[in-house]
């Protein structure tokens, strides 16, 4: 029988802190919790599903095996999507032309993210203020300007809107 996912009171610094005890449930529990969020941005970068799969999944295992060198438990989502960013970008310096998402094309990188990350994995705008190291009012302003970037092209909001 599977493990629930962890409640609601187990956050991620408490997650963490059990992988970095060496917890094997810890990190199933990690990857439940992070592999969507990492499969977004990686997606909101190249655009291609199955591609944003794979760097997602390797990017969360690049960052798991490397747990007990974070210096604070609490900056795992960050270095998580850092990582997935940077193998992401690497992919795209290989592509002979970026494939984007169309509905997306016209948004700048960070704002993709944003949105991607808002209405694909349902994270609070406070989250991904944390997890792309830009304030909460910054956040809403790209998912703001974003929507509205994206009515304009006859893109209808997302039902989490």
């Amino acid at each position: 029988m599977a493990k629930p996912s962890p409640t609601m009171s187990e956050t991620s610094r408490d997650l963490v802190r059990r992988a970095r005890q060496g917890d094997p449930g810890a990190y199933v529990d990690l990857a439940r919790t992070y592999l969507r969020p990492a499969y977004a941005t990686a997606l909101a970068i190249v655009g291609r599903r199955e591609e944003a799969e794979e760097i997602a999944q390797d990017a969360l295992s690049w960052t798991l095996a490397r747990i007990t060198a974070f210096g604070v438990a609490s900056h795992f989502s960050a270095r998580l999507l850092q990582r997935v960013r940077k193998q992401a970008r690497h992919f795209m310096r290989g592509q002979p032309r970026a494939v984007v998402v169309p509905a997306l094309l016209g948004l700048d990188e960070q704002a993709r993210e944003v949105v991607l990350l808002h209405d694909l994995t349902g994270w609070p705008l406070w989250q991904i203020a944390e997890s792309l190291s830009l304030c909460e009012a910054e956040s809403r302003r790209q998912l703001f300007e974003a929507r509205r970037f994206l009515h304009a092209r006859g893109i209808p909001p997302s039902p989490s809107a």
